[in-house]
Order: C-alpha cells, then structure tokens, then sequence
C-alpha cells in the first residue's frame, strides 16, 4: 500500500482546493418520517430529529439546516428552534416574534396563523443558521417545537386534513429533517 503525504492541494493560481476556507468537511442529516404531536407552550424536542457531528477542527462552522411540516389544530402560530447539546444557542434567538407573528435566526416561526375554521393546514417551517461550536467533541443538534397558545397542539408530519386520517396517498406524506454541514474556517 502506498502513503502520499503532502501540506497542501494547490490550483494552478494557489489557491487551496482541500480544507480551504469554505470547505464542506463533512455532512450529516437526520430524517424523520414518522408523526409526533406535543400540546405545550414549552419548547420540547421532536423525537428522531435531532443530528451529531464531530467537528475537526475549533475553528469550524456548523451550518445547520432544518425542514418541518407542522400542522395545528388551533388559530395559533407553531413555533421551531433548535438547541446544541441540550442548550439554546448563544445569541441565537430573536426579540422579534410572538404567538401571532414571525422570529428568526435559530427561532423560527409559521409565519402565519390558519384562518377561522380551517385548522390542520401544513405549516413547512425552515431554519438556516451558521453555529460556531468552538470544539472538537461531538455536537448534538436538537429539533424542538411549541404551540402559540396551551390550546395548540402541534402536530409534526401529519396530513393536512386531519389528525385522525392520516393515511390517505391523496393528501401525500410528509417527511421533516435537519442537515448538519461542517465548513472550514
């Protein structure tokens, strides 16, 4: 077997190619494709969607990216965020937002609130966000939900006609995921 050992993979111009600045080191991603529903105005973790990665260097950033299909059966927004190891993100949660309106950055919102007499409609909610862990260890990325109001439940993956119907192939299935991306520093 051979062993090639070199400090740096240079283009003609030398520019790195391998581990420069901007480099996607690694991807990891979860997906979940079965149903969770929780009644609280206290963030909880959706169970199967959640990711761990171990980043390979301090100075590496972990771009974290998150889909959910939310449904609820009340006038009340759905609310995501996502923590790392157990704790919400520095910095990470917007003073913008409330049960009846949007937030951003690592807190994300439905943006809008289902009309008088029309609840179960799916909500996709979406998060883009750049961590900066600051390690080596093994980082868990945790997808959490709430309801607007304790009247609201959130439902996750369920179709939109109902809760208790979920099985009908007309309405289509629902998956939810987050995705993990080491990027050099």
């Amino acid at each position: 077997m051979s062993t090639i050992k070199t400090n740096a993979i240079q283009t003609v111009a030398g520019k790195p190619i391998l581990n420069s600045t901007g480099s996607i080191l690694q991807v990891v991603s979860t997906t979940k494709t079965d149903t969770f529903t929780v009644a609280t105005t206290t963030y909880t973790d959706v169970t199967g969607l959640s990711a761990s990665i171990t980043p390979s260097s301090t100075s590496s950033k972990i771009h974290i990216m998150c889909y959910i299909h939310c449904i609820s059966n009340s006038q009340q927004a759905n609310y995501m965020r996502i923590t790392r190891g157990g704790s919400t993100i520095s910095g990470s949660l917007s003073s913008a937002g409330s049960a009846t309106g949007t937030a951003v950055a690592i807190q994300s919102s439905s943006g809008f609130i289902t009309y008088a007499g029309a609840p179960y409609q799916v909500t996709p909610l979406t998060l883009d966000y750049l961590d900066s862990p600051a390690s080596t260890a093994s980082q868990t990325y945790q997808v959490q939900v709430r309801g607007g109001s304790s009247a609201n439940n959130v439902y996750v993956n369920y179709q939109g006609a109902s809760t208790t119907n979920n099985n009908n192939a007309d309405f289509g299935y629902y998956v939810s995921s987050i995705t993990l991306l080491e990027v050099s520093a």
